[in-house]
Parts: C-alpha cells; sequence; structure tokens
C-alpha cells in the first residue's frame, strides 16, 4: 500500500502522452489531485510502517491512538481517507474524459468514472459514520475499480507502444 500512491501517479502521468491535445489539461488537473493523494496515502502507510510499529514494540501506548490507523476517530485515518477519498476520487473524475476510443480506453473511461463516484460515496460514508457505505465503495468500488484501471491501463500502453 505504501507504493500505490506513487504508482498511480506514474500511470495518471503517462496517460499526458496519450491524451489528445485539447485534453491534457483535464490530465495535468487529474495529476496534481493524484499527488495529494500519492502523499497523504504514502505518509498514513509510512507512520504505520515505523512510527507506530515503533511505539507497539516499545510498549508506548500513550497517545498512539491518534496515529494507529485501525483506530477511525484518528488523525490518520482521517488523512489516509481524504486521500482516498476526495483527492483520488476528484483524480479519477478529472482523467475519465480523456478516454474515447476503442475497448480498453472504454473500459477505463467506465473504470476511472466508477472509481470517481465509489471514491465520493466513501468519503460521505466516512464523514457521516456510514460505516456499510464507507466499507462497500471503499473495498469493493475502489478496489475493484482500480484492479480494472490497472489491467486496462497495461493493454492499452501496450497498444500504444506496438503503434
Amino acid at each position: 500500500m505504501l507504493l500505490s500512491g506513487p504508482l498511480y501517479v506514474l500511470v495518471i502521468n503517462g496517460y499526458y502522452e496519450y491524451a489528445a491535445e485539447s485534453k491534457r489539461v483535464l490530465v495535468r488537473i487529474s495529476l496534481i489531485f493524484a499527488l495529494a493523494f500519492a502523499v497523504l496515502s504514502s505518509l498514513n502507510y509510512f507512520v504505520q510502517l515505523t512510527s507506530v510499529r515503533l511505539n507497539i514494540i516499545h510498549e508506548n501506548f500513550t497517545g498512539i491512538e491518534h496515529f494507529t490507523q485501525s483506530n477511525p476517530n484518528s488523525l490518520m485515518t482521517a488523512s489516509v481517507m481524504l486521500g482516498w477519498t476526495l483527492f483520488l476520487g476528484l483524480s479519477s473524475l478529472f482523467i475519465f474524459p480523456v478516454f474515447k476510443v476503442g475497448k480498453p480506453a472504454r473500459i477505463l473511461r467506465f473504470a476511472f468514472l466508477f472509481n470517481g463516484f465509489s471514491c465520493v460515496m466513501a468519503g460521505v460514508g466516512y464523514v457521516f459514520q456510514v460505516d456499510a457505505l464507507t466499507f462497500l465503495f471503499t473495498n469493493l468500488g475502489t478496489g475493484g475499480a482500480l484492479m480494472v484501471i490497472s489491467i486496462a491501463s497495461i493493454r492499452l500502453f501496450r497498444r500504444s507502444m506496438h503503434s
């Protein structure tokens, strides 16, 4: 998970060359939101792997509840949810219009649109503490959409290399 944000940024950046000249501004806007997602996401996972883990090993539990991702009310959970819901969602919603022609492009268009919708819904669920909504759209919606985006991106980039 530590690499999910930076890898997503690389994928979005790769679409700059793919996009029509008139759509490149959308890729750049998507990239800005992707960077915000990557920073928040990576920061959270690095804190979990270092500070939280080391405090637990040394049995220093004072105040750690504010930094553990397993606490749904912690600072780190709120920041990672901001990245995974608002910023990943906005990135997806700005990139989806770039894709038009061909099967991988149509799949990517739908997957990014669905991911953007799922991220927003998961964010609404988190803000209003509707755990079922957050779980459904984070794990099934965004998780499934990102899997489809990854596979379709590989196919699209392979086709572009052979053209």
